[in-house]
């Protein structure tokens, strides 16, 4: 099993999520839909396969899971947590690992890039 579950306790509430959970999100999703795009936790167990996480490694969900490099792809979009797939509004999640990406593009040096640059960083890229 190539997966980790991390318990989400950082939650924040975005206008999507407000618009998902109403039921005027403008895009196909799963009926019951949990919202929940963004979030972070801690790693509580990780499978078999798994040796980049270990159980206290902190974990940061990646908005579109699918979309690890290059440009959006239709399919791509249909992986966006909270809206097309389920998303984090609950105690725990699980993470799929079958990617291990050492290679991180930021454009610019403003605020958004170096945070970006320190979560990189920290994940050991």
């Amino acid at each position: 099993m190539n997966d980790s579950g991390a318990n989400l306790g950082n939650l924040p509430q975005l206008e999507r999520d407000g618009i998902t959970a109403i039921g005027t999100y403008p895009f196909p999703g799963p009926e019951a839909l949990v919202p929940g795009s963004d979030g972070a936790g801690i790693a509580e167990e990780v499978g078999e396969g798994v040796s980049e996480w270990k159980p206290g490694d902190r974990a940061l969900a990646n908005f579109t899971q699918d979309h690890i490099a290059g440009r959006l792809t239709p399919k791509t979009l249909l992986s966006q947590l909270g809206g097309e797939i389920q998303g984090l509004l609950g105690e725990y999640f699980n993470f799929s690992s079958d990617w291990n990406c050492q290679t991180v593009l930021l454009q610019g040096t403003g605020g958004v890039s170096m945070f970006g640059l320190q979560i990189a960083h920290a994940a050991g890229a």
